[in-house]
């Protein structure tokens, strides 16, 4: 497809129909609306609680599954199903917490 039009010639047709603003021309001012400050419903000590709580608990089940599962064999399906749930229930409810309390949110 071939244009016979020059560049200076289409870019004055833009010009002419307002495509461009000019240096010179006024341009309206545009109020942007102003956001305030997100503010986390989560008091900071419920969060950092509840971060070290899930810390010492995964750390708990981590020791605490493999020891019985050394010392009753037996055990040992019992006590993985007993870690994964309570990981899982408190692997939630931390990943909950972290999601309310969203630090770099915007209203």
């Amino acid at each position: 497809m071939t244009n016979s039009d020059t560049r200076a010639e289409r870019r004055a047709r833009l010009e002419a129909a307002g495509a461009f603003r000019l240096a010179g021309d006024d341009v309206p001012s545009v109020e942007l609306p102003t956001l305030d400050p997100y503010t986390p419903t989560i008091p900071p000590r419920v969060r950092d609680a509840a971060y070290i709580g899930g810390l010492v608990v995964s750390a708990a089940v981590a020791v605490t599954v493999p020891t019985v599962s050394a010392i009753v064999p037996d055990a040992a399906g019992i006590a993985a199903q007993i870690g994964t749930a309570v990981l899982s229930g408190v692997g939630i409810l931390v990943s909950g917490l972290g999601v309310v309390y969203r630090p770099g949110a915007q209203r």
